[in-house]
């Protein structure tokens, strides 16, 4: 009976290495702490402020409580061993501080760095700088910008670029979907194209962009219809979830010739893209695509 009890007092009440019962965190508890985190944050009712996680840190009955809403991404709180005190941070006196930002910032990278985004410099560079941008953003021009100008004093830093188009951008889907086509073939050709959409955004809108392109990049034609008008299309909604930070839009399927450096090895519905690698010149087999159409030329004319 006795060990009954003291298996469901350490399961209710953790311990802490020194024998001390841990107060459990009660419903009643995280109503308190959102509230009053939803007031401290200032964000609005439709935020819905909840507690993901709840975790004692180490030995102690400091609780680390992951704390996320809607359109909010989840922030680390931690909360006193007594509940009344709640902090942005928790400094271990046993830990070289040295090593703890170290740490601190490998997890950063790893988060940040871990899928292919495309990247201008040197891998080994001392200063990395992540954009999460929007082609269509006067304030992501900006720092396009700053950028090139830093590039003019001091080249010895790397920049990694991340898909996020805003919703109230008219065409900002649009140029993500065609940036990641063209470096499908080449992450040059993701570049080139970068560097259009904001060095010509005053001019470019949703009715003339796939025009612009197409005119200004004939040869990245991951997405241009060839002039015999033979072209796939083929569904890239995997690479588009995988290299934009926010939603994909609707766009979904990219152009593929079927002529010139490109082959494409169709079995069934599913194609097998074949094309030159610039850099050394061999051939590069992606991976399979569904195939959702093939183009005519009298049908590919009128898109």
């Amino acid at each position: 009976m006795w060990k009954t009890l003291l298996l469901f007092l350490v399961l209710v009440f953790p311990f802490t290495a020194y024998g001390n019962p841990c107060l459990p965190l009660t419903d009643p508890a995280k109503v308190q702490i959102i509230g009053y985190l939803s007031k401290w944050i200032g964000v609005p009712e439709t935020a819905k402020l909840e507690i993901e996680s709840d975790e004692l840190v180490l030995d102690t009955c400091y609780r680390r409580l992951l704390v996320k809403g809607h359109a909010l991404r989840p922030a680390p709180f931690f909360l006193s061993p007594d509940q009344r005190f709640l902090s942005r941070a928790l400094l271990d006196l046993t830990v070289d501080p040295a090593e703890e930002k170290a740490q601190a910032q490998a997890d950063v990278n790893k988060v940040l760095l871990s899928d292919p985004s495309p990247s201008r410099g040197s891998l080994t560079s001392a200063v990395t700088i992540v954009e999460f941008g929007d082609f269509e953003c006067l304030f992501c021009k900006r720092f396009h910008e700053w950028v090139q100008s830093l590039a003019v004093e001091r080249a010895d830093f790397r920049l990694v670029f991340k898909h996020l188009p805003l919703q109230g951008h008219p065409w900002a889907h649009d140029a993500s979907a065609f940036a990641v086509c063209a470096e499908m073939q080449s992450e040059d050709g993701f570049w080139r194209l970068h560097d259009f959409f904001y060095a010509n955004q005053a001019t470019l809108t949703s009715e003339n962009l796939e025009s612009r392109v197409a005119q200004g990049f004939a040869d990245l034609t991951a997405f241009v219809v060839h002039p015999d008008g033979r072209a796939a299309v083929v569904n890239c909604e995997g690479i588009f979830k995988e290299r934009m930070a926010g939603p994909a839009g609707n766009h979904r399927s990219c152009r593929i010739p079927l002529v010139g450096s490109i082959v494409a090895e169709l079995h069934g519905d599913n194609a097998k893209l074949i094309w030159v690698v610039s850099l050394d010149g061999k051939k590069m087999q992606s991976e399979t695509y569904k195939v959702l159409a093939i183009l005519d030329k009298a049908k590919s004319d009128h898109n």
